[in-house]
């Protein structure tokens, strides 16, 4: 279904395969996951995306993520993911506490004009439409009026597929920044907020306030735009705003096709198995008196701590930007192998839900580093985080300066800014080899990062 010999690079060093379950160390030569490899192979999502292929020339990932959106907006309100975290350690016994995590996600499909975001959108919207109708809502022009929406439908689900619309709408202070009241919504806690409310005229006083209550927000978000729309987002609190909470989904169109009607007795199937399920998991909730509690079996988590510690121990060397774009892609991934799990009716996360959800962590990190690089126009720092990538999976981490100059393809003139930026960050130090070669080798800190000593497994309730 997708051109498997496009490189592009991977952020994450393991790289799961689903024939074996195993780890497979990556090399910069290696290609990012086949799309295949990102959900399973043996229920709803795999009947869906053989569906979207033979409709459109869309890029695979589009269709995946939409219908993960649109699943969301489906079961936000169903499911949460329960494990045990380890907080501390007494007199050398481990302390552990059980940790929860909401499954709603918010997405965002990005790409080059034309190349079939929207129409990605709207078939899985179209299939799910039935189930999701009353739950569709728009952003209203005031944080008042969207708080208001949420509070009487705590699982609306934002769903734009013509994202300009709704970025022009976003970028005011409450929407954009981290302290902003939307981005509290994704977290899943509680929101509580006295708002500002209207003075009636020639009334003198205080400003009334009346009080914002939303106990569960289950808010799912889609948004598709063209990265050309996003100049804006130069100006984002990237720290912890709107798009720093979104999984960002990024590819080419690399095939040419016409647009075929919708293969309504293949949409039919597929509605009713959502459907199907749908009522399944509802009668299990109604049952329990309480959203299903998906544990994680022992073999998944472990694959999704070994995939965070490594992940972790990269994303921290890299650029400010990028960390923030990187934060919650962990979070995302939990909430990938809970669709996963729901769609195959499971109660649980096994592995055959955690490392499809773990290679899409790949994909959504590459994406956060594409729209970051292109929004910037910032070669330096594409460069700088090649070379770490590169250096992290070096048997000694050290490499001849020469040497990574002919394998990155660019010039030592090129490449020394990336070089000097690292070296002034503490992440890479210069040696002089018995050669007296100029070498260059990831600093002690930066060991101790990839090491995963400093790494804590974050989650859901964490910000």
């Amino acid at each position: 279904m997708t051109d498997r010999n496009r490189s592009v690079r991977v952020w994450a060093p393991t790289e799961w395969n689903t024939l074996n379950e195993t780890a497979v160390p990556l090399t910069t030569e290696s290609t990012l996951p086949p799309i295949e490899a990102c959900y399973p192979q043996d229920g709803f999502f795999a009947r869906y995306m053989q569906y979207a292929h033979e409709l459109t020339d869309a890029p695979d990932v589009y269709h995946l993520a939409a219908m993960l959106a649109v699943h969301s907006a489906v079961f936000a309100t169903d499911a949460e993911v329960y494990f045990e975290v380890e907080v501390a350690k007494k007199n050398g016994e481990p302390i552990k506490r059980i940790t929860q995590s909401p499954i709603p996600l918010w997405t965002l499909i990005t790409g080059d004009s034309g190349d079939r975001k929207s129409t990605a959108v709207d078939i899985a919207s179209d299939l799910a439409e039935p189930l999701i109708r009353d739950r569709i809502g728009g952003i209203g022009s005031t944080p008042e009026a969207t708080l208001d929406l949420v509070a009487g439908r705590p699982d609306t689900f934002f769903c734009y597929s013509e994202g300009a619309q709704f970025f022009g709408q976003f970028f005011a202070p409450y929407w954009r920044h981290g302290q902003g009241i939307f981005p509290l919504l994704y977290d899943g806690r509680a929101v509580v907020k006295d708002l500002a409310g209207q003075r009636k005229k020639n009334r003198s006083g205080p400003t009334p306030t009346y009080r914002i209550e939303i106990p569960n927000p289950r808010v799912s978000l889609l948004v598709s735009v063209a990265y050309s729309h996003l100049n804006k987002a130069q100006d984002t609190d990237w720290t912890g705003g709107l798009i720093a909470r979104m999984g960002i989904f990024y590819d080419r169109r690399v095939r040419e096709q016409d647009f075929l009607l919708t293969n309504e007795h293949e949409q039919g199937l597929l509605r009713t198995e959502l459907r199907q399920t749908y009522k399944a998991i509802r009668t299990q909730v109604i049952k329990q008196g309480h959203p299903i509690r998906l544990g994680i079996k022992p073999d998944a988590l472990e694959a999704f701590r070994t995939w965070r510690m490594e992940f972790e121990g990269l994303r921290y060397l890299r650029h400010e930007k990028l960390q923030a774009l990187h934060n919650r892609i962990p979070q995302h991934v939990l909430r990938y192998a809970a669709h996963y799990a729901l769609s195959r009716r499971q109660l649980g996360i096994n592995v055959g839900s955690m490392i499809p959800a773990l290679n899409l962590g790949n994909w959504v990190a590459t994406g956060a580093e594409m729209l970051m690089s292109l929004l910037t126009n910032d070669t330096v720092l594409q460069l700088a985080d090649r070379i770490v990538t590169y250096c992290a999976h070096l048997p000694d981490r050290c490499i001849p300066i020469k040497s990574l100059s002919q394998i990155l393809r660019v010039s030592f003139k090129t490449m020394n800014p990336a070089i000097e930026d690292l070296i002034a960050r503490g992440v890479i130090k210069r040696l002089i080899g018995s050669d007296n070669g100029k070498y260059i080798t990831l600093t002690d800190e930066a060991h101790k990062q990839l090491s995963g000593n400093t790494v804590t497994l974050r989650t859901g309730r964490d910000r």
